[in-house]
């Protein structure tokens, strides 16, 4: 529990505390009773609370192509991943251009993330705005 005095110090109730330079002890407050505590002019203040950070979106397991190529658009990597996907083998070529779905956990997705120096956050961010789209 938490006390403020009408010029705004804060006392806590298992605490010292020192007031007009009188020592008090941890348990001063405790023993007082409620009627004291009125007569001092002690107000009980809530405890803050943390505030709650909501855990980011679940990563989708997979986007469509359009939802993939939208977000890397707007991430500013659509060039260097169809650069990318030119410069690789013929297979990545076919995955990229004719796959019904891009998967989070395919390994063309792990070769462009590591050709683009993307860490897995950074994936994970594009996959979750891709599926905003």
């Amino acid at each position: 529990m938490r006390f403020q005095f009408p010029d705004g110090q804060l006392v806590m109730l298992d605490r010292a505390f020192v007031r007009e330079g009188v020592n008090y002890p941890a348990e001063w407050l405790r023993q007082m009773s409620p009627a004291d505590r009125a007569a001092w002019g002690l107000v009980e203040v809530p405890e803050p609370v943390a505030p709650v950070t909501p855990a980011p979106p679940a990563v989708p397991g997979s986007v469509s192509p359009r939802q993939a190529r939208l977000a890397l658009l707007a991430a500013g990597k659509l060039d260097a991943v169809e650069a990318a996907v030119a410069a690789g083998p013929q297979s990545t070529r076919i995955a990229w251009e004719y796959g019904l779905e891009i998967r989070r956990d395919d390994q063309l997705v792990v070769e462009l993330a590591a050709a683009l120096r993307m860490s897995d956050a950074e994936v994970d961010d594009l996959f979750r705005a891709a599926a905003a789209l």
